[in-house]
């Protein structure tokens, strides 16, 4: 009896610690390669600014909006497309096969923005002069 409980305590541990699949796998970050002409425009993602074009790096999946702005010029708002991250589904397959671990797992996915995929991810940005 007592063995039979210290192996439902570790496997509901194990399904409680190992889902949020895209979490794990790709992380809650995405690689971004966004360059501009005129180079040297300030990268702002979601107000927050970044770096400098042309800037490869990474950034929240969830993020919605990239702005581009360099004087002289007229700032461009470009807004982030998203689709579902491939990994996720495997909280679907451990929600089916275990409830709490793919629950667990769809939330973290979900919060963190591991669940989605940012769809474009290369931007060549033309600035229009002001």
């Amino acid at each position: 009896m007592k063995k039979l409980i210290i192996l439902s305590l570790l496997a509901f541990i194990v399904f409680a610690i190992l889902p949020s699949c895209a979490t794990i796998m790709t992380g809650s970050k995405q690689t971004v390669k966004i360059t501009s002409e005129p180079s040297e425009a300030t990268v702002f993602v979601d107000g927050v600014e970044i770096g400098k074009t042309p800037y490869i790096g990474k950034i929240k999946r969830n993020s919605e909006f990239i702005m581009l702005n360099k004087d002289g010029y007229v700032a461009q708002n470009i807004e982030l497309k998203h689709g579902i991250n491939g990994w996720y589904w495997g909280d679907v397959g451990l929600t089916v096969a275990t409830l709490i671990g793919g629950v667990v797992g769809f939330v973290v996915d979900l919060s963190n923005g591991a669940a989605y995929k940012i769809k474009n991810d290369e931007q060549n940005i033309v600035l229009k002069p002001l």
